[in-house]
């Protein structure tokens, strides 16, 4: 039944119950939880293979610089002094 232009929806004009809401928020909300789960996994990935390979370039530029004769690089330069 639709309502005529103009007309305010009553209670009596809802033939439903409240698991039938419930159901539609669930399901509503379902494609958003599933959105923020994969984009926090990609995000969570992305910071760990540029931690993982950030530790793999000082390893490999340690090598090559002690190959070398090269003292170890100092790793506080660059960085403001603490006090």
């Amino acid at each position: 039944m639709q309502n005529a232009p103009g007309r305010a929806v009553s209670r009596a004009d809802y033939d439903g119950d409240m698991g039938e809401i419930w159901t539609a928020v669930i399901w509503g909300l379902i494609p958003t939880i599933v959105v923020a789960g994969l984009f926090a996994f990609v995000i969570r990935s992305i910071l760990r293979m540029d931690r993982t390979e950030r530790k793999l370039y000082a390893r490999v530029e340690a090598e090559e610089r002690r190959k070398r004769g090269l003292p170890p690089r100092d790793e506080t330069a660059g960085r403001p002094a603490k006090g």
